[in-house]
């Protein structure tokens, strides 16, 4: 009797180290999804169209976020794509802090970087982050040309 409860004993504590030894899964969540920017196209006039995640209150505020952070990626980010690279309007982040009074204000909610991108509608519908916060992807189109431009106008590049 005592042979097979020992017995009993040593099936169960086995049974119970693999469980507890077996590799564990992390579940897939959108939470841990990666939310990057991707150059999507590189027009010859110097359109730059590219899927942004946008992120918001709700869908509304997580499309204009889109917007504004597809011009940011394309002033100050070497941006890479499967189909197009594009290099930064704004070389290094010297520039950006010489001129951080400027760019904050062409920046600020309704300034002038919504003369140069145009949002698509989004790509499908909005889902939640794991900030509960609402996500969605956005092709945009940025004008690339149109931005060196003013900021050589604006003699923020020489």
């Amino acid at each position: 009797m005592v042979k097979k409860f020992i017995m009993t004993c040593a099936a169960v504590a086995l049974m119970v180290c693999a469980a507890g030894c077996s590799k564990k899964v992390q579940p897939t969540t959108r939470a841990y999804r990666s939310y990057e920017t991707e150059c999507i196209a590189k027009d010859p006039s110097g359109a730059v169209t590219l899927r942004v995640w946008g992120e918001g209150s709700d869908a509304k505020h997580a499309r204009e976020n889109a917007a504004k952070k597809a011009v940011e990626e394309v002033v100050f980010t070497n941006l890479t794509g499967n189909r197009a690279n594009v290099m930064a309007v704004i070389p290094g982040p010297t520039v950006r802090a010489r001129h951080r009074e400027y760019f904050n204000k062409f920046f600020k909610d309704g300034g002038k970087y919504k003369k140069y991108v145009k949002a698509e509608k989004p790509e499908k519908e909005a889902e939640l982050n794991g900030n509960q916060r609402v996500v969605v992807p956005v092709i945009t189109t940025v004008d690339r040309e149109g931005l060196i431009s003013l900021f050589k106008k604006d003699k923020v590049l020489e």
